[in-house]
């Protein structure tokens, strides 16, 4: 090549035998010219240039380089550009409210936190709840793209969260009903102890910090602080946090009639209210682990309040947010907080699918062990997974063969020989912790409830087929072994006071099982035997009374006294109402018929006087029990709002169809 001369201007030979023309050549077809024509076929059918191919120029090969080279600096340069334009906007927020600590009312009295709480602002919102960066087709896009997916990433200044009007509503709102400093400092001494029994509550930068019994002044700085944050995850945290505590003071507690903002479950229903607006405000800014730790206390909140649909329905929010955090990846051993909460998160779902009979939202494949896992906990996986299978067996129960049943029983029988000895003692170790106390008798609970579930559908089958005799007795040798784990847990000074409907409702639902066994199977056990099952259900009635007379407990209330109804109706002994009809929800309807007692007319020549008011009482001559398949459109029901916790007495439900079966007395 001469000095001087351009590279184009020697083009590139055309390789020899080459006819298409340019278009041809590009959709790769035939290039065919009739005779005479200066135009191919293909060009004029679709009526486009025809033109001879030309060879392309080393030049522009090489600025084709030069152009993707380009192309990466301009993006550079726009993402400093933007990263430049959001430290502007921070600034500017920053000189607006220099001091966003200032305290908005005057209970804040105690010690808070000197740090600036921050605004809104992208770099705080979650990437990983933006995209599936695991899905294989980001994968491929990630192996492709010319930009460094690793780079500091920056969203659109349009995606900088502001509060919107009803969500600082209803921060400002909530504030006032914040109790004063020493009252707060009285309801974390009153109910620390019960903190580690709860959903972990992280606090401080990237949660470091839980709280735990010993850190009182933790959670008083904790609430103080974190009520005036404008993150609402945080917020709706705290007042959850705070709600549990408040919930779990005893009737005995001086708080309960202490004049507080409001009474203790007005408080309770308010910040419940209030954790769920800020949750759906927070929802259109991307979630983050704080939103999954916020899911799992409501949770537990509306499992104390005895309302399992709708923990359930904040344990399928966790479950979807979860699984968009990737908390189910354990891609950091050392990190405890996140594997912590996604077992949580699958127990709970698991435990409330095979109760309320709905499908799982995880295959039941067990999570894997996190560091420093107790034995109690995992003995706990192992029955959650037993209740899966429990649950895939009630999705097609008509189909599935009864032998699907006894393997589960076998297989629960095996997790019962991982059961420490002496958990088998019918009096606990004195030395046991709060904590230790309620493992062990909890998760027995727990074992024998998915016991009891396993073999339910089969147990009034025997009575028309022997072959489902050892269903029936299973049932039964769980309903008791419940009872009695029951009573332990109730009449223990250490947790004798521990809020949780839910286990009031399992225990009772055991003694309605054995009862519905004696008035349906009289003939199956001598009178020593019926004696001794009425004596389990006598046990569970003092133990539920014991408790409604402790804590503010609606369902142990009810169901004491509506075993004690069906007992003395039994017994012939019956003195409630002349016409008694409840719907218990997640169970069916009660009804005790009774008659009038007709006076005998005294024998001639007897002085016997006639017991006018004796004579005028009715007597229970029969109970039926209105049994319906399980069913979650509660629109026939009325009061159906608070599920279990409301008046069973009020409820009318007018449109459900029952299976009645009526028992003689």
């Amino acid at each position: 090549m001469t000095e001087g001369l351009e590279p184009s201007s020697h083009p590139q030979r055309m390789r020899l035998g080459t006819r298409s023309c340019a278009e041809c050549r590009r959709r790769k077809v035939r290039c065919i010219f009739s005779e005479n024509s200066d135009i191919c076929r293909e060009c004029g059918l679709h009526d486009v240039q025809c033109r001879p191919q030309q060879p392309e120029s080393r030049a522009k090969k090489r600025s084709h380089r030069n152009d993707e080279t380009k192309l990466q600096q301009r993006v550079e340069e726009l993402e400093s550009i933007v990263r430049a334009m959001q430290s502007a906007a921070q600034s500017a927020d920053q000189r607006n409210n220099p001091n966003p600590d200032t305290p908005a009312s005057s209970w804040t009295t105690g010690p808070s936190r000197t740090s600036s709480e921050p605004v809104y602002t992208p770099s705080e919102i979650s990437d990983e709840t933006n995209s599936f960066p695991d899905a294989p087709l980001v994968r491929l896009f990630q192996g492709t793209t010319i930009v460094d997916s690793n780079k500091d990433r920056t969203q659109d200044l349009s995606t900088i969260c502001s509060l919107n009007d009803k969500t600082s509503a209803v921060l400002r709102s909530v504030r006032p009903l914040i109790p004063e400093y020493d009252d707060l400092h009285t309801i974390f001494e009153v109910t620390e102890e019960y903190w580690p029994l709860w959903p972990p509550c992280h606090t401080g930068p990237e949660g470091a910090q839980q709280l735990l019994p010993g850190k009182i002044s933790l959670a008083v700085d904790y609430i103080s602080h974190d009520i005036r944050s404008t993150k609402p995850t945080v917020v709706a945290k705290a007042v959850l946090w705070l709600a549990l505590c408040i919930q779990q003071l005893p009737k005995s507690s001086p708080l309960r009639h202490k004049e507080l903002r409001a009474s203790p479950t007005a408080l309770v229903d308010n910040f419940i209210q209030v954790s769920r607006t800020l949750l759906s405000s927070a929802a259109d800014s991307g979630e983050t682990i704080d939103t999954v730790e916020c899911l799992m206390l409501q949770n537990k909140l509306y499992l104390n309040l005895g309302m399992p649909r709708k923990a359930w329905l904040a344990s399928r929010h966790a479950v979807s947010v979860s699984l968009l955090l990737r908390l189910n990846r354990l891609d950091d051993a050392s990190d405890r907080r996140r594997p912590h909460l996604w077992c949580q998160v699958w127990q709970g779902d698991k435990l409330l699918s095979v109760v309320l009979g709905v499908p799982s939202a995880m295959p039941n494949v067990l999570p894997s062990r996190y560091a420093d896992e107790p034995h109690a906990a995992e003995i706990m996986r192992r029955i959650c997974a037993i209740a899966g299978a429990i649950t895939e067996r009630d999705q097609t129960f008509s189909t599935i063969p009864y032998s699907a049943t006894v393997q589960i029983d076998q297989d629960l029988e095996q997790c019962a020989k991982m059961f420490p000895q002496n958990w088998q003692d019918p009096t606990p170790d004195p030395k046991l912790t709060l904590v230790g106390m309620y493992y062990r008798q909890a998760v027995q609970l727990q074992y024998f409830m998915v016991s009891q579930l396993c073999h339910l559908p089969y147990m009034l089958l025997s009575v028309s087929d022997r072959k489902y005799e050892h269903s029936r007795i299973s049932t039964l040798e769980s309903c008791r072994d419940m009872i009695a784990n029951y009573q332990t847990l109730r009449t223990d000074a250490r947790t004798e006071c521990l809020l949780c409907e839910m286990i009031d409702f399992m225990a009772f639902s055991a003694g309605m099982t054995i009862i519905l066994d004696l008035l349906s199977q009289p003939t199956r056990r001598n009178a020593h035997e019926e004696i001794e099952e009425w004596r389990y259900v006598v046990t569970l009635t003092t133990a539920l009374q014991r408790t409604s007379d402790l804590m503010d407990c609606t369902i142990a209330a009810q169901g004491a006294a509506t075993l004690q109804l069906l007992r003395t109706a039994h017994r012939g002994t019956y003195d409630g109402p002349e016409h008694y009809d409840c719907v218990i929800p997640y169970f069916g309807r009660i009804r005790i018929n009774c008659a009038m007692r007709s006076p005998k007319a005294p024998e001639p020549g007897s002085t016997t006087v006639v017991d006018i008011d004796t004579a005028n009482k009715p007597v229970a001559n029969s109970i039926e029990f209105g049994l319906t398949a399980p069913t979650y459109d509660f629109s026939s029901y009325s009061n159906f709002d608070s599920e279990l916790c409301g008046d069973w007495s009020s409820i009318m439900d007018l449109d459900t169809n029952y299976d009645w079966i009526q028992y003689s007395l």
